[in-house]
């Protein structure tokens, strides 16, 4: 697995995606997504897992204007799921605000160096946690959760990264409730136990 300063600098991994726009897969060129943008993206291991991966999707998705009036152009969210599960997550989550790339062979999470074998889970290859900044095709940031606990939210989530782009914001006060529950009721995994909190 590639570290984080090995992987910022480099270009994204150059791969296809298939972009589920207006109930069809759009076929996009990873290069072409990226091309003149600033875009946050963030990985996770699976659609509808419970805890983590919806309380980061919600987490961004507060953070969305916010991350814009920084210059930020979208806000991804990847996992290795095929489309129509994707879709239908955010469409039970109730959110259209944020891109979803379905990673269906995992081969863009390859290349990056985030996939993550979880066959003791029963579920496969599949992505780690992350988010990145990725400026013009290039990665700028990377906030991997810790490669040795089953799951955590503890640096891939917005407040992270609006930290990042700006040391003196604020948080929104949404967010408030999110960060005291990863605090007291979502304590990192630290034991690879087969836990399914991802």
């Amino acid at each position: 697995m590639l570290s984080n300063s090995s992987l910022e600098g480099r270009f994204i991994p150059d791969v296809m995606f298939c972009l589920w726009t207006n109930g069809c897969c759009q076929p996009t060129k990873s290069k072409d997504f990226f091309a003149q943008k600033t875009i946050i993206v963030f990985g996770i291991p699976g659609a509808f897992a419970p805890l983590y991966s919806s309380l980061q999707l919600l987490d961004f998705h507060h953070y969305v204007e916010l991350f814009k009036r920084h210059g930020v152009d979208d806000i991804a969210c990847i996992s290795v799921n095929d489309p129509f599960v994707m879709q239908e997550w955010i469409d039970q989550e109730n959110i259209h605000n944020l891109t979803i790339i379905p990673d269906g062979d995992g081969e863009f999470s390859r290349q990056l160096g985030m996939l993550v074998d979880r066959r003791h889970q029963g579920m496969g290859e599949r992505s780690r946690r992350y988010s990145m900044l990725v400026v013009n095709g290039i990665i700028d940031k990377v906030f991997p959760e810790p490669a040795d606990v089953d799951d955590s939210l503890t640096v891939a989530d917005a407040k992270t990264m609006l930290a990042y782009l700006n040391p003196q914001a604020e948080l929104l006060p949404e967010a408030t409730l999110l960060v005291h529950l990863w605090k007291t009721l979502l304590e990192p995994q630290t034991t690879l136990s087969g836990s399914l909190n991802y």
